[in-house]
C-alpha cells in the first residue's frame, strides 16, 4: 500500500561533504618557450599538447598577466591595475616572477582532472624538488623555501618558473553533496492499509467463478481491523517521486516501524551524489 505526501523546502537539507583520497602520482610536463609561434626554436610538446610557445603564451596570460608590467597603462602609478583573473590561490601577498627575456623558458606540468577530482588538496603536493605551501606557491626545499613557481589547484596546473617540474605526488579532492530529505508523519497520518489481511475473517465472500460469474460461499466480512485503536500500520519503505509520480528513490528501513498516533514520526532519508 502506498500513500503520498509533499515535501516543502524545509524538509530537504543539501550538505557537502569533502573526501581526500590517498597520495597518488601522475602528471604531464611540458615546455613553454618565449618565442614566436612557429619559430625554428618553438619546440614541440607530446601530443595532444601545444607546442612550447603557446604553453608559454597561456601560462603568461591566465596565471600571471597582473603581475607584469602594464603596457597598456597611461598613468604612473606603482600599483599594477589589471582587469584579468590569475587565480590567485589565497590572500597572502606572494611575489610572482614570470621570465619575460626572449628565449626564457619554464615548466609546467599539466595534471588531468579524471586523477585530481573537483581539486587538488593543498599543501599536499611534491613535485621537481618542491613542496606547495598551501597557499598556491611552489617552493623548493619545502614550505619555508624560495618561491620556484605557482599551482592552481583547481586546475591542476604546477608552473615552475626556476628549474623544472616532474611527475607530481599528491592527494586528489572529490566533494560529495548529502542531501537528506526529512520524512513527517502525522498522527492522522498514513493510518490506513488496503492489505486484506486486516480484516477479521480470512473467508473471500465473492470470489470469480471459471466463468467470470461472483460466487458467494457465504463469508461475512466482520469489523475492521483498523477502528480498533490499537491497530498502526508499520511503514518498511519511503519512495521519493517527482511532480509526474515517478519514482526516483526508495529507502528501506532496517525493520518496519508502527506509525504513532500520538506523536509525530519523522523518517530521515540520505542520498549522496
Amino acid at each position: 500500500m502506498g500513500a503520498f505526501k509533499s515535501l516543502t523546502g524545509q524538509d530537504i537539507i543539501v550538505s557537502p561533504l569533502t573526501a581526500y583520497s590517498g597520495t597518488i602520482s601522475g602528471g604531464t610536463v611540458l615546455v613553454g618557450k618565449n618565442v614566436p609561434y612557429g619559430d625554428e626554436d618553438d619546440e614541440e610538446n607530446d601530443a595532444p599538447f601545444p607546442s612550447a610557445s603557446l604553453v608559454y603564451a597561456s601560462a603568461k596570460q591566465l596565471y600571471y598577466s597582473n603581475s607584469l608590467p602594464n603596457p597598456e597603462a597611461t598613468f604612473n602609478t606603482p600599483l599594477n591595475v589589471r582587469r584579468y583573473d590569475n587565480f590567485i590561490q589565497s590572500g597572502l601577498y606572494a611575489p610572482m616572477n614570470f621570465p619575460t627575456a626572449p628565449g626564457a623558458t619554464i615548466s609546467v606540468v599539466s595534471i588531468p582532472k579524471s586523477l585530481y577530482g573537483d581539486y587538488i588538496k593543498p599543501g599536499s603536493v611534491l613535485c621537481g624538488g618542491a613542496r606547495d605551501d598551501g597557499e598556491g606557491n611552489m617552493r623548493s626545499g619545502g614550505i619555508n623555501g624560495s618561491i620556484v613557481g605557482r599551482i592552481i589547484y583547481s586546475h591542476g596546473m604546477i608552473i615552475f618558473t626556476s628549474g623544472n617540474g616532474g611527475p607530481a605526488s599528491f592527494r586528489s579532492t572529490k566533494i560529495v553533496y548529502e542531501t537528506q530529505y526529512k520524512c513527517t508523519i502525522r498522527p492522522d497520518e498514513f493510518n490506513y492499509s488496503c492489505n486484506p489481511t486486516i480484516l477479521k475473517t480470512t473467508r473471500p465472500t465473492n470470489p470469480i467463478s471459471a466463468n467470470g460469474e461472483p460466487t458467494d460461499l457465504g463469508g461475512v466480512v466482520e469489523d475492521y481491523v483498523a477502528d480498533n485503536p490499537g491497530f498502526a500500520p508499520y511503514v518498511s519503505a519511503v519512495g521519493l517521486y517527482d511532480s509526474n509520480n515517478v519514482c526516483l528513490a526508495v529507502g528501506k528501513l532496517a525493520l518496519p516501524i508502527p506509525t504513532s498516533r500520538t506523536t509525530d514520526m519523522n523518517i530521515v532519508i540520505n542520498l549522496d551524489r
